[in-house]
């Protein structure tokens, strides 16, 4: 299809992300968003500015033309996961690297909050940004279940990114072993002062307070593990 018309960007700004990995459903679920026309306004190739991040194949494999052109992955090292305290992945050492590759791209200064979406997570970003608009005033990271950031969908106002950045060996030193990344870097922010602030409504998540699809107000649902089940969501969502 080739570049899309680019839109103006909104406020607050989105600099959105996925760490997926290629030879795996979470690729399809990508290339089917990459394959839309501009009257698609789902995912994170909707937002301000995107990146995809891979550990299992090169730097810059090509994945398909978005609004800005050719799409390739960033990499970034592997590491090994094992079973969290809470029978999760615990998979924090993966995406320290992740996040560090962020901070040497450099991408994240562009927009005002960073969004890490699984690629199983239906994104509506203009929806995201009216919620993230109230969130302004203060350096703050969205809690979406039970008072938790589940690492579904992991909305962080930029200047709170910057501290973590700024003081990465503090929150390395935690005792992270045990945890899943969504408990490492919620932690981690907080102890630096960055505050966490639940809204409930924020993610429909099936692991949490249930996937209504038509709610009609949240910013995202998950999850959707196949292109289809993923556009059936997105749209009974923007009905």
């Amino acid at each position: 299809l080739g570049p899309r018309t680019l839109r103006p960007w909104g406020w607050p700004s989105l600099f959105c992300l996925h760490v997926f990995r290629l030879h795996s459903y979470e690729a399809n679920i990508i290339k089917m968003q990459l394959q839309k026309d501009g009257r698609f306004h789902g995912g994170i190739f909707s937002c301000d500015q995107y990146d995809v991040y891979a550990s299992d194949t090169p730097d810059s494999t090509f994945i398909g033309d978005g609004p800005y052109g050719p799409v390739r992955t960033h990499w970034f090292q592997n590491a090994p996961v094992w079973r969290s305290e809470d029978n999760t992945a615990a998979n924090t050492l993966l995406f320290m690297n992740f996040w560090e590759a962020v901070r040497w791209d450099m991408r994240y200064t562009c927009c005002d909050w960073t969004v890490k979406a699984d690629p199983d997570a239906v994104l509506l970003p203009d929806r995201m940004r009216g919620s993230l608009s109230h969130k302004m005033s203060w350096l703050n990271f969205i809690s979406t279940c039970q008072g938790k950031l589940y690492g579904a969908v992991e909305a962080i106002q930029t200047k709170g990114l910057q501290k973590y950045f700024n003081n990465e060996a503090q929150c390395r030193g935690m005792p992270w072993q045990p945890w899943g990344e969504d408990v490492w870097i919620s932690r981690c922010l907080m102890s630096l002062g960055v505050s966490s602030v639940f809204d409930g409504g924020f993610v429909a998540d099936n692991l949490c307070y249930g996937a209504n699809c038509g709610n009609g107000y949240s910013a995202a649902y998950h999850p959707f593990k196949d292109a289809n089940a993923w556009m059936n969501c997105y749209n009974q969502a923007i009905r």
